[in-house]
């Protein structure tokens, strides 16, 4: 249906005027009809560029190292601490590491003394540490580890402590090698006391290993 010329001045049929109108009712609905998907359409486009702008923001924000000094034009763009949710990644020449939450303590203990313990970690990592006191001259030790490590592959520590008792010994050497999952052995190379030759009574040996549990 289509809008029929009157002229100027000339009477028309009520039947060609309401055709007429019946055809600006239907131009009118099809405009109306198309304004609202071109709504529905602009607002797809801004949910789309806000989900594009939040990646780029996101990625922006992995491309630098976070901490409460960085700035945007001299504005400080973090407050309080600056915590990491999900999973991050950082690459370091041709090395990618993707890592987690930050790892937390969740096990610990440590002898009244403080002089041995240890940490686990919610990643699964451990550190133990202890004192072993060095009583007889060319002794081995072997020291049985509270938490036993997936394997070999974790690290040994060794230091000498010459004054553990105030005695002044000194020239002593410390050695450490791990066994297996759960065992090490700590030796020492013969310190003296006031460095007269005698063995050192007293003499200890700290040693500390970490790795993972699992």
């Amino acid at each position: 249906m289509t809008i029929t010329t009157i002229q100027e001045g000339s009477l028309a049929k009520s039947s060609t005027l309401n055709n007429n109108f019946q055809d600006l009712q239907n131009q009118i609905t099809t405009v109306s009809a198309t304004t609202t998907l071109i709504n529905q359409s602009i607002s797809s486009l801004t949910s789309n560029i806000s989900t594009i702008s939040a990646t780029v923001a996101s990625n922006a924000l992995n491309s630098f190292q976070l901490s409460q000094n960085n700035t945007i034009s001299g504005t400080n763009i973090f407050s309080g601490d600056v915590i990491f949710t999900g999973n991050i990644t950082r690459s370091w020449g041709s090395s990618t590491i993707s890592a987690s939450e930050p790892a937390v303590i969740v096990e610990s203990y440590k002898s009244t003394s403080s002089a041995s313990g240890y940490n686990i970690y919610s990643n699964g990592f451990c550190e133990q540490w202890g004192t072993q006191l060095w009583e007889t001259v060319g002794a081995t030790y072997n020291i049985s580890l509270l938490n036993k490590y997936k394997d070999t592959n974790y690290c040994l520590l060794t230091s000498s402590n010459s004054n553990y008792l105030g005695l002044n010994s000194r020239g002593g050497t410390s050695q450490g090698l791990i066994i297996d999952e759960e065992t090490i052995s700590v030796s020492t190379g013969g310190p003296t006391t006031n460095g007269v030759g005698n063995p050192a009574v007293g003499y200890s040996i700290s040693w500390f290993t970490f790795g993972y549990l699992n």
